[in-house]
């Protein structure tokens, strides 16, 4: 664990690491200094030095500590509800930010989908199904995550609840870390119901992705007539 500073040092300490960002930049800053100075602002009189050490010691990357329930930040020691909500807002402006930059053209090939699936999806169980909602350009409009317990009802409701705002395709994915690139007969199956419930909206089913540890695989591609076509 990392050593609490007194007052008088405290002071000293912020003071140069501010100097050293003035000077060299944030960039220049070793990953758990630049987290400490991130929360100076919202923890003005506490030491935030051992903070970041815990943060990335219970949460092992910046991405996990900024995609973390606020439940489990505050259950670092010196991370009250103030704090960890302050971190859950600046991640969620950090989700944000990729997914806007991630879907600034159109949806229309792999090589934009599965970096966008991999992120929404990085955290999820793998019991979990994104829908991701498109204009008839497959321009981005929306998405969405459910847990896949809940039943293809929820799933049904997403997919009407997408049409009425706009959308005209949807792409599918489900998350399986361990799987290689070779759809299962349950998966093949599963993207059979997902194909009618769109159709049934009024709206096409683009495709259905596997996301595993290292990226992602299509499950309709080059199987079109198992499909009735709809790709």
């Amino acid at each position: 664990m990392a050593e609490k500073h007194t007052a008088e040092m405290r002071k000293n300490h912020r003071a140069r690491v501010r100097k050293r960002i003035l000077e060299q930049g944030a960039s220049s800053l070793e990953l758990y200094k630049l987290l400490e100075a991130f929360l100076y602002s919202v923890r003005p009189r506490v030491d935030t030095y051992p903070i970041a050490h815990e943060l990335l010691a219970k949460f092992k990357t910046v991405d996990g500590v900024f995609s973390a329930p606020l439940d489990e930040l505050m259950k670092v020691d010196g991370v009250g509800k103030v704090t960890a909500e302050h971190i859950m807002l600046t991640g969620e402006l950090i989700n944000r930010a990729v997914i806007s930059d991630l879907t600034s053209a159109p949806l229309d090939a792999d090589a934009r989908v599965i970096p966008l699936l991999v992120w929404m999806m990085r955290n999820s169980k793998t019991d979990t199904v994104a829908l991701i909602g498109l204009d008839s350009k497959m321009n981005y409009l929306d998405f969405k995550i459910l847990d896949a317990e809940i039943a293809s009802e929820e799933i049904k409701n997403s997919i009407l609840r997408f049409a009425k705002s706009g959308a005209e395709k949807i792409i599918f994915a489900h998350r399986h870390p361990g799987r290689i690139g070779v759809p299962t007969a349950a998966d093949i199956e599963s993207t059979k119901v997902l194909v009618k419930m769109c159709s049934g909206a009024g709206v096409t089913a683009v495709e259905h992705y596997v996301v595993t540890k290292s990226g992602a695989f299509g499950i309709m591609k080059d199987r079109k007539a198992a499909f009735g076509g709809e790709v």
